[in-house]
């Protein structure tokens, strides 16, 4: 489980903007498969409550496919996990990500997005970072399943006004 952690390239960055005083935190991480053991009592727990810090609403980004084919419940299991800690309350979000949708949040994760964000979505994050919210983004390895992800993050990051990216390509071999 640690080995899985140590490889996601995890960044937090703070983005400057023209019109944007930035005092959030974005978290980007190339694997969204730290999920797959969320809710065991293991290092991903860990993982995934140090990224709430002391916060005590979480909104999750609800997707079709994430990627993942009708198979893919990463949306279902980061939200459950954070509704199984005491205190804490998390939401999906479908449809837009809006300043209504973002409201009284302290965490917004968005696993493998199924689309680019809009100019509007951007904003709506930009206002939330400026509130002091934290946003993780969880890409994938970049093969052709997984390029609209990474391609709707890179954008996002990108609409901020960032140079940080998920790159091209796959890490070969077994890690």
């Amino acid at each position: 489980m640690f080995r899985k952690l140590f490889f996601i390239l995890l960044l937090s960055v703070g983005f400057l903007g023209a019109t944007y005083s930035t005092a959030g935190v974005i978290l980007v991480s190339g694997d969204s498969n730290t999920t797959d053991d969320l809710g065991t009592a293991g290092d991903e727990d860990t993982f995934f409550t140090n990224i709430l810090g002391g916060g005590t609403s979480v909104a999750v980004l609800d997707f079709t496919n994430g990627g993942f084919g009708s198979a893919s419940n990463t949306d279902t299991e980061i939200n459950n996990y954070y509704n199984s800690l005491g205190g804490v309350s998390s939401s999906l979000i479908a449809g837009s990500v809006t300043a209504a949708s973002l409201s009284g949040v302290d965490l917004f994760v968005a696993a493998t997005p199924d689309d680019n964000f809009s100019a509007s979505e951007i904003l709506a994050m930009s206002n939330f970072l400026s509130s002091n919210g934290t946003i993780f983004f969880l890409g994938e390895n970049n093969n052709a399943v997984f390029t609209t992800a990474n391609n709707a993050i890179n954008q996002a990051l990108g609409g901020r006004g960032s140079s940080i990216s998920l790159i091209s390509g796959a890490l070969s071999g077994s890690g």
